[in-house]
């Protein structure tokens, strides 16, 4: 930069020196850390070009043959390569004033890809291999165990990498909703953050939001949610369950690749075809399973949060008429949608599980874990056209059963129940009693001690829980949702109860 293109000051004025810094370097201040590594990142490159004896260029005004030398040469690394270099060249341009002849034809063209460059999405997640993840993570322990859950959540959530290492849990909710301090879409020169929802993921006795959110709210005090994770070289740098977690520092995205493809290795997914995985492979999870499941494009928006423009492309200069509707655009609990349909997703892919386990279209193992390559798109696909819907979208999404350790166990409780049902009611009325109070044989359905369960009022009566929804309220045992008021008292334990208290739906 020519000082004396900025006009007079004075050098030798610290205020003013000052002042003037930082007006030149307002532009640059807004660029993240991975923007400025890439803009400096050219310069040298260049510097080093035309440093070289072999070539004849200025370092601020070069000529444009000898611009258009540097960037052939370094087409050579790729074919994006020289388009990269190009855009960083042209910042220097625009917010600091060099004179790089980019505009000149022959050096215009850089800014274009190769012609035979085709770009090729990554692979989505299978189905198989996202249960295959959520039940490593249930059995496994420690820094292991969190990372599990922590790759699961990625999937279940369709957030940029580099967004969810601008997030934090969103203050003043209970609710799973996170607040990203800048994303994409630019707004006037700026990009606005956004709010985002995790979904409820449940299988068998894993719950990701139960699980994570104590470890964000107690643990994580950093305005990030996946944090580093240093591998010792005594533990001959593998992943272990007694690896150290750096709370204070985000895992970088590299190292997330290298984890990510080790835990699908040990999820089923083959070595070569692991180690060939990108990060969005995660991060395509949810549209693929909107896509699949054939959900309105207005709700298929909010599985990205409505990050995106849904039209595509760029905002026109001119504007036409209004594109959104007014209800849409103003409104509010936009999060909170984003979050239903995503558990939404979430549950019917738990239930066309449940459907074509029960068809045998699905290998499952004695641990849980689905056989490679069983349970995937193709087959989700022709489940769905053929499994009706236990609720609709527009309805609160159908709760997995939490009761279950495995999925054919979950099979063999919904069998028991169906018989159950349809025994022989009683003709007489003494047998009353044995209908409002079950057998011992019966009165122990549940997986933890009598001392230890969990009990809430509604009315009169003390209802046993099972689970929460998807809005962190309690689901009793006899009923496959919530109530609509709230409790009026919450317990523990049925030892302070009478039988008479006690829902005897719940017992049964």
């Amino acid at each position: 930069m020519d000082p004396s293109s900025l006009g007079p000051f004075d050098p030798t004025d610290q205020l003013e020196v000052d002042s003037l810094k930082e007006s030149v370097l307002r532009a640059p201040a807004k660029l993240t850390s991975g923007r400025i590594r890439a803009v400096l990142s050219a310069w040298k490159r260049w510097a080093r070009w035309a440093s070289d004896p072999a070539h004849i260029a200025d370092l601020v005004r070069p000529g444009p043959i000898q611009l258009a030398g540097f960037l052939k040469q370094v087409t050579v690394g790729g074919p994006t390569a020289a388009a990269s270099v190009w855009n960083a060249l042209r910042f220097w341009n625009f917010s600091l004033g060099a004179s790089f002849p980019l505009d000149h034809f022959a050096c215009a063209d850089f800014k274009l890809r190769s012609i035979s460059h085709q770009q090729q999405a990554a692979t989505e997640l299978a189905p198989w291999e996202f249960v295959n993840l959520l039940r490593v993570a249930e059995t496994a322990t420690g820094t292991r165990r969190i990372l599990f859950m922590m790759c699961a959540f990625v999937a279940s959530v369709c957030i940029r990498w580099e967004h969810l290492q601008r997030s934090k849990r969103k203050p003043g909710t209970e609710e799973p909703f996170f607040e990203c301090a800048q994303g994409k879409r630019r707004v006037q020169g700026a990009r606005p953050g956004y709010d985002w929802a995790m979904p409820a993921v449940r299988l068998g006795a894993l719950d990701l939001w139960r699980e994570l959110r104590p470890f964000w709210d107690e643990e994580m005090i950093s305005s990030f949610l996946i944090p580093a994770v240093h591998l010792l070289p005594e533990e001959f740098f593998a992943l272990t369950s007694s690896s150290p977690v750096n709370f204070e520092k985000p895992m970088s995205r590299p190292r997330f690749l290298e984890v990510m493809r080790c835990l699908l290795v040990e999820a089923g997914v083959p070595v070569v075809e692991a180690m060939q995985r990108k990060f969005n492979c995660l991060r395509r999870f949810l549209p693929t399973a909107a896509n699949v499941l054939e959900i309105p494009d207005r709700d298929a928006q909010a599985v990205g949060s409505w990050a995106e423009v849904p039209q595509g492309g760029m905002v026109p200069q001119w504007r036409g008429k209004a594109r959104q509707l007014m209800s849409y655009r103003y409104a509010g609990a936009k999060t909170s949608r984003s979050q239903q349909v995503k558990s939404w997703i979430i549950a019917r892919l738990w239930q066309l599980l449940k459907a074509a386990q029960q068809q045998g279209k699905v290998a499952v193992s004695s641990t849980g874990m689905l056989a490679p390559g069983s349970f995937t798109w193709a087959v989700v696909a022709e489940m769905h056209a053929t499994t009706p819907m236990v609720r609709t979208l527009d309805q609160e999404p159908p709760e997995p059963e939490e009761k279950a350790t495995g999925l054919e166990q979950e099979g063999i409780v919904e069998e028991q129940a169906e018989e159950k049902d349809n025994e022989a009611a009683p003709t007489d009325s003494s047998s009353e009693e044995s209908i409002d109070r079950p057998s011992e044989a019966e009165a122990e359905p549940f997986d933890a001690p009598v001392e230890s369960l969990t009990w809430f009022k509604q009315g009169k009566k003390a209802h046993i829980q099972s689970g929460t929804d998807a809005d962190i309220r309690r689901v009793p045992w006899c009923r496959d949702s919530a109530f609509a008021q709230d409790p009026v008292a919450i317990g523990e334990g049925l030892d302070g109860l009478s039988e008479d208290e006690v829902c005897s739906k719940c017992c049964k």
